[in-house]
């Protein structure tokens, strides 16, 4: 132990740093690839009947939901100004479609265009991911103390 009752860099895990050097080496190795993600802007969503109260709800469920694919993250539910969006849904809806299961459950089929979302997430500084996603998503945690 050092000094300060802490580990140096040089006496933590020997594994850890080997873990480290092995993602280094095989990120410069391997070529970074993406894939072109269909469907951020479209959604279908449950919903209660087909009056215009009940769509409206459908309407912001919808759009919510695409505000979490584009942005990448639930947290933009949660950002200031996103309630006013959800509210005018409708007006950044291109095209819904009202559906009836053989079984009684309503659904809403909606799409929704990309340039008005991606406005309407600027606007409130939340994050938008383009469709190019990374192919391989890698989350690594090293433990260091047991």
């Amino acid at each position: 132990m050092s000094v300060s009752g802490r580990k140096s860099a040089r006496q933590s895990g020997p594994a850890a740093w080997l873990a480290l050097l092995g993602l280094m080496v095989a990120s410069l190795c391997a070529p970074a690839s993406a894939v072109t993600v269909s469907g951020l802007y479209s959604v279908e969503v449950p919903v209660a009947g087909s009056s215009p109260s009940e769509l409206a709800v459908g309407y912001a469920d919808g759009l919510a939901r695409v505000f979490v694919r584009v942005s990448g993250t639930r947290e933009v539910l949660e950002q200031e100004g996103v309630e006013a969006l959800l509210a005018d849904a409708e007006s950044l809806l291109l095209s819904y479609q009202y559906l009836r299961g053989e079984t009684g459950e309503n659904r809403l089929r909606m799409a929704f265009g990309a340039v008005g979302v991606n406005r309407a997430l600027a606007s409130i500084n939340a994050p938008v991911w383009g469709a190019n996603r990374p192919l391989t998503l890698a989350w690594v945690a090293v433990e260091d103390r047991g």
